[in-house]
């Protein structure tokens, strides 16, 4: 960290890895990024979603940041390794996971960037995952989740991201599809989000206009008139009292979390799914 050749945005998460072990290409790492995460078990529809989102935002000279996982990962690099492309692995540089995935972790370390945090024959255990989901987030812009069941690893990073003040997007599936719940949940908590600060900024407009007048004060000589010679009440100061939603959203889903609503204390609430990607 702090070293001239680790990558900025990963050096401003909190908790990001002291060093980092690469093969390939680091300067991918210094262009823009975008984290593409999603379900093992995808489906084919979202497997060909994720495949063809991730080549069009390469060939926008973006690089696609995924973590070379079975499903969503997997189509992303497939779609950006022509582009651009990172892996991020929960293990040693030299160890390969998922198995199937071998011929693949290769292209990505010869024609794209394999990172790590761990040491050469690290094995894959489940503590790694959370982990390497941090730097997956740490590395991007923004994060785009394509299918994610509730409590998913997907989701982690998703908070991650948002918790760093990244950008997130999800992607809406079928509302019968448990594994498109996770994104669904995000977009459904988002337009609550901002339903509930539309209601309060509402709320206080009309507060500020029925706000009961206070009785003309008796003027002692050389005092300055009232600012409402009616009722001694400044209209404009019911500016004060206007809730502006617009302060509080983006138009994006962030930041994200299992504990999102208790904590709409939060600025960044808002969603508008994929059209900046695809503007």
């Amino acid at each position: 960290m702090g070293d001239a050749d680790y990558p900025m945005l990963l050096d401003q998460m909190e908790g990001a890895p002291p060093a980092l072990i690469i093969k390939g290409d680091a300067t991918l790492a210094g262009r823009p990024c975008v984290a593409m995460v999603g379900a093992r078990n995808a489906s084919a529809a979202a497997c060909r979603f994720a495949r063809t989102l991730a080549q069009d935002i390469a060939q926008r000279d973006a690089v696609v940041v995924s973590g070379l996982a079975r499903g969503i990962d997997t189509e992303a690099h497939r779609g950006s390794i022509d582009g651009g492309t990172i892996g991020v692995i929960a293990c040693g540089i030299d160890i390969v996971f998922p198995p199937e995935n071998a011929a693949l972790q290769e292209q990505v370390a010869e024609r794209g960037l394999l990172v790590t945090e761990h040491p050469p024959g690290t094995q894959p255990l489940a503590r790694h995952f959370p982990a390497r989901n941090r730097i997956i987030a740490g590395l991007a812009l923004g994060t785009v989740v394509v299918e994610a069941a509730p409590k998913s690893g997907s989701l982690i990073t998703a908070r991650l991201a948002g918790d760093a003040g990244r950008e997130v997007m999800a992607v809406p599936g079928s509302p019968l599809d448990p594994r498109a719940q996770g994104c669904n949940e995000l977009i459904h908590v988002a337009t609550v989000a901002r339903a509930i600060f539309s209601q309060i900024s509402a709320t206080f407009r009309y507060a500020a206009r029925r706000r009961p007048r206070l009785s003309k004060p008796t003027p002692n000589p050389g005092d300055q008139a009232p600012n409402d010679e009616a009722g001694g009440y400044d209209d404009k100061h019911s500016d004060n009292c206007h809730f502006d939603a617009g302060d509080w959203l983006v138009v994006r889903v962030r930041p994200v979390s299992h504990e999102l609503l208790p904590r709409l204390k939060r600025p960044a609430l808002g969603f508008a799914g994929l059209c900046a990607l695809g503007s």
